[in-house]
């Protein structure tokens, strides 16, 4: 049985593909009690997928002269994976090279364009910086319902993929 001197508040801080859920427990006794919870169903994710996906697209029509995508579909799907896989790429190593063999076919002259886009991680970061900011608000939205001072938390716990990026990783631990 644990003493009063055990008691712990734990923030749990979950950031999944398509939404982010923040939680203040406090465990006393062995028991858990919840004592907020926020978070934004319109943050997850997918969002930092589409920042990179954006970024790509108009990396391309600047290269391109502008060219319509809206038809490949097939292209634009694989897109989509490889930013994602990029997303997952940068959060361990610095830069992350998307490249997509045959990206669009100029039906002019019969010949294809590839992709290739490098992404680094300060790029990244500089493309998401709102969703990055957005990310802390439910943190501070939860202190803020909750009364409790920052110091009065002694663990925080990160699920969902996306607490894997560095910056979300750095940002909690600063605030």
């Amino acid at each position: 049985m644990m003493g009063h001197t055990d008691e712990k508040n734990i923030l749990v801080y979950d950031l999944g593909g398509g939404t982010l859920d923040v939680s203040l427990l406090n465990i006393d006794e062995g028991i858990f009690r919840v004592i907020a919870t926020t978070g934004d169903t319109h943050l997850g994710g997918e969002d930092f997928d589409q920042v990179i996906y954006n970024y790509c697209i108009k990396y391309f029509n600047n290269s391109n002269n502008n060219i319509e995508l809206k038809y490949y579909n097939k292209s634009l799907q694989k897109l989509r994976v490889a930013c994602e896989c990029c997303k997952i790429n940068v959060s361990y190593i610095n830069n992350y090279i998307i490249h997509i063999p045959d990206f669009y076919k100029n039906k002019n002259n019969n010949t294809f364009i590839d992709l290739h886009v490098e992404i680094t991680r300060e790029l990244f970061e500089s493309l998401a910086f709102d969703l990055f900011k957005k990310s802390m608000l439910p943190v501070e939205n939860i202190m803020n319902i909750s009364s409790l001072n920052i110091k009065d938390i002694n663990e925080i716990i990160l699920v969902g993929g996306s607490t894997r990026i560095p910056k979300i990783k750095f940002n909690i631990h600063n605030f």
